[in-house]
């Protein structure tokens, strides 16, 4: 997927909610790739695998134009939440009547992570994870942001279009950065609580597979963050 990531500081009396701001734009991709050998975890988890030279850029080869998806991160200050959640549900419903082609896909506030932080993602008019939709499932969602080498894009992008087959009920939407921070790759789950993200967790690894996803993409990262998510009221996806 492709993303476009910029990030803002407010300061000063013109800003009376945000302490600061990230704005991502995306697309959503469709990546294919063939199963490694017969090596064992441990050997897997310690060889990154290459990857042939191509013509094309990582991001071409990573994502389409159809769809581009805006990934918004605000610090919001305490005492300016309540008047923040209204503003920006306003904000919403404004764009919405505006535009046709602007739509809020969904937003959260950080439940565990960095507190009074909240997520907004926007669909602007396909991949291995699909778009996110509208939906009422009363869950709750994580969101777990990885920095990778750079160089490994093409390596975590074919590997995960296989490892997401193990996890499809959970997954919700998946987006990199191409702008900004590089390497940086966001995925979002949802779960109905912490107790059945345990369990779904640990099934995965019971999946034939799901161990080589892991042992292939964990010599990628740099580092990461997981965010424990719940929905806005004025979100779409719930």
């Amino acid at each position: 997927m492709l993303s476009l990531v910029r990030s803002v500081s407010y300061g000063g009396s013109k800003n009376y909610f945000i302490l600061s701001a990230t704005r991502t734009l995306s697309t959503t991709s469709v990546v294919n790739g063939n199963s490694g050998g017969g090596e064992g975890w441990l050997s897997k988890l310690l060889h990154v695998r290459k990857i042939e030279p191509t013509k094309d850029s990582h991001s071409k080869l990573l994502s389409d134009t159809e769809r581009i998806y805006e990934l918004q991160i605000h610090d919001v200050k305490p005492d300016c939440i309540e008047a923040y959640l209204k503003g920006y549900e306003a904000l919403s419903q404004s764009l919405h009547q505006k535009s046709e082609f602007t739509e809020l896909v969904g937003s959260w506030r950080v439940e565990i992570g960095n507190q009074d932080q909240f997520i907004h993602i926007w669909r602007y008019n396909r991949g291995f994870w699909g778009d996110p939709e509208p939906q009422d499932r009363n869950s709750m969602y994580e969101m777990r942001s990885y920095v990778l080498k750079p160089g490994t894009m093409i390596e975590w992008g074919n590997n995960w279009a296989r490892g997401i087959n193990y996890r499809k009920r959970t997954a919700v939407a998946g987006f990199f950065s191409q702008i900004g921070q590089l390497y940086m790759v966001h995925h979002i789950w949802t779960y109905k609580d912490l107790l059945s993200r345990k369990e779904i967790r640990e099934a995965a690894w019971r999946k034939p597979g799901w161990d080589e996803c892991v042992a292939y993409t964990v010599p990628l990262i740099r580092e990461m963050r997981s965010r424990w998510l719940r929905p806005c009221s004025f979100s779409p996806i719930k």
